[in-house]
């Protein structure tokens, strides 16, 4: 399992049971944020940020090999792997508009899918397990700030709205089949159809914690995510598809060290 944790956001391994932590990468220059691993597992795809923009990177799932991406004097980020690691999707913002675009994995054909203004922007893109449509959120028509979640053909055509509950939606993972998408509903976990249908809350407390950034399992059978239910710090919980039996894997409290942004390897 990979994950961060708050020694400037460095990106991390470690076992099921939380035991062999390992620390993949050093640049105490940048801060990393949304990362991505390949699905044959041996490339690791992340946003890095410095003061004035953030950029897309690439390296081996052991941390070497790192190479630059995107340049943009602005931000890319959000970036997700085609099931066959051909090619990355992923948010970009300008100066005046937030889109998503596609690029091939070595950062060459950059093309642009969607785009909207900053304040109804896109974000958080990922591709369907089939490689046929990409999942992403939008702001578009909301001028309460809320996100909801729409897909589109990897061309950017038919695009439709999948999600229209009255809190935001945000970072959605599908089901390693592809039936199921688990995502943010306000600061709760939420899962359904891959097709919008039997929306249905796994953790409900978001009044005292945020449970946020969901994560199957290779199998299926479980969920990742981080929380701050343990006395406000961040750690990893894993918890069934129900969302019963959520197991604390970090309990970084007393050390008070965050970690954040859980996936599983392949």
């Amino acid at each position: 399992m990979t994950f961060q944790n708050d020694n400037q956001s460095q990106i991390n391994v470690m076992d099921l049971d939380g035991s062999n932590k390992t620390q993949l990468t050093y640049n105490t220059d940048y801060v990393i944020e949304e990362f991505c691993i390949s699905r044959d597992g041996s490339k690791i795809v992340f946003e890095s940020s410095d003061l004035h923009q953030s950029d897309i990177y690439i390296m081996n799932i052991d941390g070497s090999n790192q190479m630059k991406l995107t340049d943009n004097p602005y931000d890319d980020g959000d970036p997700d792997f085609s099931p066959d690691g051909s090619k990355i999707v992923y948010y970009t913002r300008r100066e005046n508009s937030k889109g998503i675009n596609i690029m091939d994995v070595d950062g060459s054909n950059k093309l642009e899918l969607s785009s909207n203004d900053l304040w109804h922007g896109e974000h958080n893109p990922i591709f369907f397990p089939d490689g046929s449509k990409i999942l992403f959120g939008s702001v578009r028509g909301n001028n309460d700030g809320d996100s909801h979640l729409w897909i589109m053909n990897i061309d950017g055509s038919n695009q439709i709205q999948l999600t229209n509950s009255s809190y935001s939606e945000r970072e959605p993972e599908f089901s390693p089949d592809g039936s199921k998408i688990v995502f943010n509903n306000r600061s709760d976990i939420a899962i359904m159809n891959s097709d919008g249908t039997n929306q249905k809350r796994l953790t409900t407390d978001n009044i005292n914690y945020r449970d946020v950034l969901p994560h199957f399992s290779p199998d299926g059978s479980l969920i990742v995510f981080q929380s701050n239910r343990n006395h406000g710090n961040y750690e990893i919980y894993l918890m069934d598809l129900d969302g019963d039996n959520i197991i604390n894997l970090t309990d970084g409290y007393s050390s008070g060290i965050h970690s954040v942004r859980p996936k599983f390897q392949p």
